[in-house]
């Protein structure tokens, strides 16, 4: 996998349609920050990065290179955690 350093280097912030590219990351920005690929358009970048975190609960950002500046956060992991809590509760 690719780390943050590494797409920084070959980055260009554009798609070929000149929509802005916004690259997907799991993990925290500011430790262990994983990249998973670029998206073109803001909306699709939100989208696939709920998406990822629906099918595998943990952390994500959306990252815009031009604008030097995380645009999107979300941590499916909560509400992993709190579903679990409501299912223990109705078995007990």
């Amino acid at each position: 996998m690719r780390t943050l350093l590494d797409v920084t280097i070959r980055a260009g912030g554009y798609a070929v349609n000149e929509e802005p590219c916004f690259e997907i990351f799991s993990g925290s920005f500011d430790d262990d920050a994983m990249w998973i690929e670029t998206v073109s358009g803001l909306e699709r970048a939100r989208e696939q990065m709920h998406e990822l975190a629906g099918q595998s609960p943990g952390r994500y950002f959306l990252f815009s290179f031009r604008a030097r500046k995380i645009v999107a956060i979300i941590d499916s992991r909560s509400k992993l955690i709190r579903a679990e809590r409501i299912n223990h509760a109705a078995v007990a």
